[in-house]
């Protein structure tokens, strides 16, 4: 049986505005950043744990057409339709955009790339998305995400309602000796999973309401991801 807790914050959020349902987003989303077992920290979760309790509330924060799964991955693969050509337009198109690149503390941030733009809303994206997750809106946001430096990456976090669906693709990963930066998702019931993506793969994940984050690069590693956003069709 699901603790007094969860179900009373679960009927808060019911009765919320849409305004009001940002705000305690928000609060829930703090919250499970600071209650997060983190990247490094590997202890068993259970249903009455703090973590997973306020990690349930932000999953059923969303209405999607398919039921969540339970480690927070939809899909995981190289569509047919990401070819060879395809994947080297895209690495070509992310190192061009480097340079004019927004630079933050744990990473670098890349707009405006017309194939990445092309791809984000295409009918072979928006198919795949849906066949995962059931009918979903893209919401046109394509980025590319540099992690270039050692120690950078990104702290666990779930992401905003235009990234409530968050389909990531790697394009490159390039290291010496030691592969350490993967994306790493926190479901609320544990155990936190890594997810090792080759060049060309794509994982589309419930980043609205999984926690997630990427483990810091080690010496001599970089990683350049592609993001494209979508939100599920009952949100809107």
């Amino acid at each position: 049986m699901e603790s007094m807790l969860l179900n009373q914050l679960k009927r808060l959020s019911s009765d919320l505005t849409a305004s009001e349902r940002m705000s305690y987003k928000l609060l829930m989303s703090l919250a499970a950043t600071t209650l997060s077992p983190g990247f490094i920290e590997d202890r068993a979760l259970d249903k009455h744990d703090a973590y997973s309790i306020v990690s349930k509330v932000l999953v059923g924060l969303h209405t999607y057409g398919k039921p969540v799964t339970e480690n927070g991955i939809a899909w995981k693969g190289r569509p047919d339709f990401v070819t060879d050509e395809l994947l080297s337009n895209l690495q070509h198109e992310a190192r061009r955009l480097r340079a004019t690149a927004t630079s933050y503390r744990d990473h670098t941030l890349g707009y405006n790339g017309e194939i990445a733009n092309r791809l984000a809303t295409s009918k072979e994206m928006v198919e795949l998305v849906e066949a995962a997750v059931g009918p979903a809106i893209a919401t046109g946001v394509a980025s590319f995400i540099y992690y270039d430096q050692e120690g950078q990456g990104i702290p666990p976090h779930v992401d905003t309602d235009i990234f409530a669906l968050n389909i990531l693709m790697m394009l490159e990963h390039d290291f010496d000796h030691e592969r350490r930066s993967d994306l790493v998702l926190f479901p609320p019931d544990g155990p936190k999973t890594g997810v090792h993506l080759q060049p060309g793969e794509i994982v589309i994940f419930y980043a609205g309401g999984v926690m997630h984050g990427r483990k810091p690069l080690h010496t001599n590693e970089k990683v350049t991801i592609l993001t494209f956003g979508f939100q599920p069709q009952a949100v809107l």
